[in-house]
């Protein structure tokens, strides 16, 4: 694990990718089904205790920024022009059959092959958070309409920023964080 943990963003703004945002990461996937997938057997042993399995996937194309990732970095997921939540990484593996039954794969509109959500982070249970997306353009000096499109670091411009601020990604991330009475008021 690095010293300080990074920030990665992932765009759940499609309704399908919401959708498998709340089913496997927001929700996670029940441990009984988790392991009752054939390809999950060799996960058994690193989540002995847990009630639900928390997980996302990253599509080869996005492999340079999922090696990037490490244990202990952030993931925040952005929909509509916010930041909705963020986990932890407590794993990350490489399994494109257990991707298959979680997620099914993805014909690639130009080359027409299948592409597959195989490099998975496994992530502590997410944190409801409520901030607007400009709060990070700000911090990175990104242009005023940018928005999360795929799976990416978040700037180091923006990290420093942050840390200088808050002095930690923690308390950065914190000061987000809303109860789940607010979030239910909201709906």
């Amino acid at each position: 694990m690095s010293s300080s943990p990074k920030i990665f963003l992932a765009p759940v703004s499609s309704t399908q990718l919401y959708a498998n945002y709340i089913r496997t990461v927001d929700e996670g996937i029940p441990s009984p089904a988790f392991f009752k997938i054939p390809e999950s057997n060799s996960y058994v042993k690193q989540f002995p205790n847990a009630s639900r399995i928390h997980i996302w996937g990253v599509k080869t194309v996005k492999a340079t920024s999922f090696k990037k990732c490490s244990v202990g970095d952030f993931v925040l997921y952005y929909h509509q022009g916010a930041m909705i939540s963020y986990c932890q990484v407590v794993l990350k593996s490489q399994n494109r059959a257990l991707s298959e039954k979680i997620w099914g794969r993805d014909r690639d509109k130009i080359t027409g092959e299948y592409e597959y959500w195989e490099n998975l982070l496994f992530l502590a249970p997410p944190q409801k958070i409520l901030m607007d997306f400009k709060i990070l353009i700000g911090f990175a000096n990104f242009k005023e309409k940018a928005s999360v499109r795929s799976f990416n670091q978040y700037s180091t411009v923006g990290m420093s920023a942050i840390i200088n601020k808050y002095h930690s990604i923690d308390l950065f991330l914190k000061g987000y964080e809303v109860k789940s009475e607010i979030l239910n008021k909201a709906h």
